[in-house]
């Protein structure tokens, strides 16, 4: 699951203010009581909603297929333009906002354009009026795609992938992206943290640290190189066959009756 406290206090409203300690609080109660715990975060959420089962586990809901077989090399090449990447529903969780005033600082570019595609449904007008507002109207695209080949597909067309979300449990967008060896930049959000490296780490709504981190990211091929690398072999942790086992022992357990002793 994700952060309800995270989730709320995001909304910048009265009502989400008031609602947050409540449904921290509720939520905080039902995970201790639990009999097992499984988590899709390796630390975050646990911190935060502790249980003291022996045999919790931490397996992401993401469901992709790395191949470990073969390494993907995502090489760094000098481009006039770039495509930026983004995987979300679209609301106010996922920073889409944070995104396009990112885009518009890059922009100022007189060397290079940069293009930011989103795949998500939800209220795209909302967001193609605030490119309008920032002028990146023609910089902007938001699809949708069926799951499975298209997406992956979609993945390699980019040269970078960012999460800027202002809220997360272990986003499957950027796990997804890492597997196919982008580079990547995300929030301090949720599980972000544990999945990309702290300097690629920005806080939620800075535009102009991602702004400037893609700039840097997609200048230096020694950074972009390395980024991707360590990406790639990060989400081998996330592959599908160690995940359906540890989800698989997980339940055994629970079934079994083998639990907290």
């Amino acid at each position: 699951m994700g952060d309800p406290w995270e989730a709320y206090t995001s909304l910048n409203s009265f009502k989400g203010n008031i609602y947050a300690p409540i449904i921290y609080m509720y939520t905080k109660l039902i995970v201790k009581n639990a009999i097992q715990v499984l988590y899709v975060t390796e630390r975050k959420l646990q911190n935060r909603y502790p249980n003291k089962g022996v045999n919790n586990v931490n397996a992401s809901n993401v469901n992709i297929e790395v191949t470990i077989d073969r390494e993907i090399r995502k090489e760094f090449t000098e481009k006039e333009n770039y495509k930026i990447g983004l995987i979300g529903f679209l609301s106010g969780y996922k920073g889409i906002d944070i995104a396009i005033k990112a885009l518009h600082n890059l922009n100022k570019s007189k060397t290079h354009k940069y293009f930011l595609s989103i795949l998500g449904t939800g209220d795209k007008e909302k967001y193609y009026r605030l490119a309008e507002k920032f002028e990146v109207m023609d910089y902007i695209e938001i699809k949708t795609l069926p799951a499975g080949d298209p997406v992956i597909n979609w993945l390699d067309t980019l040269d970078i992938y960012i999460q800027p979300s202002k809220t997360e449990g272990l986003p499957r967008g950027l796990i997804e992206a890492m597997s196919r060896a982008l580079p990547a930049i995300g929030t301090n959000a949720g599980g972000i943290p544990e999945l990309i490296e702290d300097k690629y780490i920005i806080n939620k709504g800075d535009f102009k640290k991602l702004s400037y981190l893609i700039e840097k990211t997609l200048s230096n091929k020694k950074i972009y190189n390395t980024t991707s690398a360590k990406n790639f072999e990060k989400a081998k942790e996330y592959d599908n066959s160690i995940l359906k086992n540890k989800r698989y022992e997980f339940y055994k357990k629970l079934k079994e009756g083998d639990i907290n002793e």
